[in-house]
C-alpha cells in the first residue's frame, strides 16, 4: 500500500496517518471527537488539510473555537425494555433504577416493547410517575416472572 491509500473509515489519509491515529485515538469516532488536537498530536504525520479531509462529506460546527462534526445519533430496530407497571394504552411506570435507561431506550427505537410487572386499566396509573407516554410503546407484553424484594419469583408465587 502506498502512502495514500485510503484506510476504510478515512478516506483521504494513506495508511501511515492512519495507523498513527487509530493507535493514539482508537476509534474513528474518539478520532473525530478530538479533530481540534490531531495537527499538534505526537507521532501524526499530518498536513495542513488533514481535519479538513476527515470531516470530508461531514457537517461541521465551530462551538467555543472548538471545530466538532456533527454525527447524527443512532437508532435501534427494535428497543426491548423492562417496566414496573403499564396501562393498556402503553404509558410505563419504572421501578428504581430501570428508569435510567429503558425511558431513553423508548425514544431512540422504531419498534418498543415493554415487558411490565402489572397491567392496568388507563387511568389507574398516577400521571406524575410516567415516565414514558404511550406514544413511544409498540407492545405490552406481560412478565413471567416479577422483581420483588426476595428476588426474583414466578408470576404465580407472589
Amino acid at each position: 500500500m502506498d502512502r495514500d491509500t485510503p484506510i476504510t473509515g478515512l478516506k483521504g489519509v494513506g495508511e501511515k496517518t492512519a495507523m498513527s491515529l487509530i493507535q493514539l485515538y482508537h476509534t474513528i469516532a474518539h478520532l473525530y471527537d478530538h479533530m481540534p488536537d490531531i495537527c499538534s498530536a505526537p507521532n501524526v504525520d499530518a498536513k495542513p488539510g488533514l481535519v479538513k479531509k476527515l470531516a470530508e462529506g461531514k457537517d461541521t460546527r465551530e462551538f467555543d473555537g472548538r471545530l466538532c462534526v456533527m454525527e447524527l445519533g443512532l437508532r435501534a430496530n427494535v428497543a426491548l425494555i423492562r417496566a414496573h407497571k403499564a396501562d393498556t394504552y402503553g404509558n410505563l411506570v419504572y421501578a428504581k433504577t430501570a428508569r435510567n435507561f429503558n425511558a431513553v431506550m423508548a425514544t431512540a427505537a422504531d419498534y418498543v416493547v415493554a415487558e411490565v410487572d402489572e397491567i392496568v386499566e388507563p387511568g389507574q396509573l398516577d400521571p406524575d410517575l410516567v415516565v414514558t407516554p404511550h406514544l413511544f410503546v409498540d407492545a405490552v407484553i406481560q412478565a413471567t416472572k416479577v422483581y420483588t424484594a426476595e428476588g426474583v419469583k414466578d408470576r404465580d408465587e407472589r
